[in-house]
Formats: C-alpha cells, sequence, structure tokens
C-alpha cells in the first residue's frame, strides 16, 4: 500500500501541474476553479478503493472478482452522482467540467488497472 501511495501522489501532483498549466497559459479561459477538488476527489477515492481491493485479494479469487465488480459499479454510481450534481449547479462550465472529469477518470482508471495487474503479477 505505501509503494501505490507514493505512485499515486506522483500522479496526483504530475496532473496537478499539468492542469495549472494548462489553465494558467494554453486555455484560462476554461479554468475550473473545482479543479484541485475533482482531483483530490479521484485520488482519495483510489486510495480508499485500492486499500479496499488489497483487503479483498487476501481471500480468495472468486470473492475477490464479485467484490471488485460490484465495487466498480458502486464507484461508477458515485462518480457519476458527484458528476450531475455538480452539473445541476455549476451549469455555466458544464462541458469542460465533463471533458476534465471523464479525462481524470480515465487516467486514475488506467492507473489502478496497472497497480491491480501488477499486484496480481507478484501473488503468482
Amino acid at each position: 500500500m505505501k509503494n501505490y501511495i507514493i505512485k499515486l501522489t506522483v500522479l496526483t501532483l504530475a496532473l496537478a501541474t499539468a492542469g495549472a498549466l494548462l489553465f494558467t497559459t494554453v486555455v484560462p479561459q476554461f479554468y475550473l476553479p473545482v479543479f484541485p477538488w475533482v482531483l483530490l476527489f479521484f485520488a482519495a477515492s483510489s486510495a480508499g478503493i485500492h486499500a479496499y481491493q488489497l483487503h479483498m485479494a487476501k481471500s480468495d479469487m472468486g470473492k475477490f472478482t464479485r467484490g471488485n465488480m460490484i465495487l466498480t459499479f458502486v464507484r461508477l454510481l458515485i462518480y457519476s452522482a458527484f458528476a450531475i450534481i455538480y452539473i445541476a449547479v455549476d451549469t455555466e462550465n458544464a462541458k469542460v467540467f465533463v471533458a476534465v472529469f471523464l479525462l481524470l477518470y480515465l487516467v486514475f482508471a488506467v492507473f489502478e488497472v496497472i497497480s491491480l495487474a501488477g499486484l496480481s503479477t507478484r501473488k503468482k
């Protein structure tokens, strides 16, 4: 878990730096004041989910697979609710928010899959 947290922190800082550069130089008109909070939301949920996945991995593979599928479904519901609430509150920046949200979701999802693949490879 410690190794995962270090990698997650590096990824989050890299995304924060990239976002800051992008929103201050390339497209300042699309800056989202909520961007740092969305980034922290993804980082925190990723850390929590990974910790739970590690806990599930200690049991048998059937429980892990079933639990991981349920966890993915619940995560998508929570992320969707978060996005819908923000879009309802700030309709003016909805398009930019959706683009940033989907990009961050994709980056963190790939990161989690790579981390889990590395975990399952080490377990074998």
